[in-house]
């Protein structure tokens, strides 16, 4: 599967990188969603500059705003 990820800070158009990622796997009550469309908005912006108050590691995942389908689900 395509993930968009971000493996370091600077403008999202620069930065923002669409990599071949491994398929997680849905564990106990969990489900795993197909993206179909994403947006990148303005806290995904600040996360690429390293300006949202959170900052998770690098090589995070943008797009906190899709539009999903159900794939899969487990116990």
């Amino acid at each position: 599967m395509q993930a968009w990820q971000v493996h370091e800070n600077g403008e999202p158009r620069e930065v923002m990188r669409l990599a071949e990622v491994e398929r997680p796997t849905p564990g106990d009550g969990q489900v795993l969603l197909r993206v179909r469309a994403a947006n990148i908005n303005f806290p995904d912006a600040l996360l690429c500059r390293g300006h949202y108050q959170v900052r998770p590691r690098c090589r995070s995942r943008p797009a906190w705003r899709s539009a999903p389908r159900p794939r899969t689900a487990a116990g």
